[in-house]
């Protein structure tokens, strides 16, 4: 497995958790306002349903975001970016006391399990190389470099201007996507073309030292 990297041009990893962007999906609801949702009973349904994908919710006054995201009606994830950025229960918790107060829209939409798996890597994962510049990196040879690994991870290469994500399972690449282009593309075009750019920078995570599904029940009955 990789090791931290420590070439010249890299930089210590940012303390605490990142909002990436999520890939687009099949909606299954959009718009829904906040207000007119019963948030617990909408986590139950997409739990009995064994709902695929993630729950986001963003708002207006209060100027968050946050998703959720769930496999099988299982919550791997939740993250929100409010101030800060906060993670598993605790961002969980402030999504819903921005839902209970009504602030917000929420969308619902289906991604294939692999997906959402691998979204869940790249939220929690461990950094493998972080910050290396593009400019000095071939991104071609790295990417074989992770298959040969098989690595179960993500490949984040951002610039001044945006963000790609190349997202992998066992080296395989599973699609990619940037933050302005959410639909998931089989090819890692958009990555290698961020690359190019003198200001980009490459960061490689792993699989998580541990991960296990959030504990929606117990979080619902917590004081927030």
């Amino acid at each position: 497995t990789p090791a931290p990297a420590s070439a010249a041009g890299a930089y210590d990893a940012a303390s605490g958790p990142v909002f990436y962007p999520l890939p687009a999906g099949r909606p299954h609801y959009e718009g829904l306002k906040s207000a007119f949702v019963d948030f617990p009973r909408l986590l139950r349904t997409l739990r009995n349903d064994r709902h695929t994908g993630y729950v986001r919710l963003s708002g207006g006054t209060a100027h968050y975001s946050g998703f959720i995201l769930l496999h099988e009606g299982r919550v791997l994830e939740a993250l929100c970016s409010n101030t800060e950025v906060s993670q598993g229960e605790t961002a969980f918790l402030q999504l819903r006391r921005h839902m209970d107060d009504g602030d917000g829209v929420i969308d619902v939409v289906e991604l294939d399990g692999t997906i959402v798996d691998a979204l869940a890597r790249l939220n929690t994962g461990r950094p493998l190389f972080i910050g290396l510049l593009g400019r000095f990196v071939n991104v071609d040879a790295l990417l074989e470099y992770l298959h040969e690994e098989r690595l179960d991870g993500s490949v984040i290469v951002s610039t001044n201007d945006g963000l790609a994500i190349v997202l992998l399972s066992e080296g395989g690449v599973l699609g990619s996507y940037t933050d302005t282009q959410r639909r998931l593309d089989q090819t890692t075009g958009p990555a290698a073309a961020m690359a190019r750019d003198k200001s980009s920078r490459i960061d490689v995570k792993g699989p998580p030292t541990k991960m296990a599904a959030l504990d929606v029940e117990g979080a619902l009955d917590l004081p927030y």
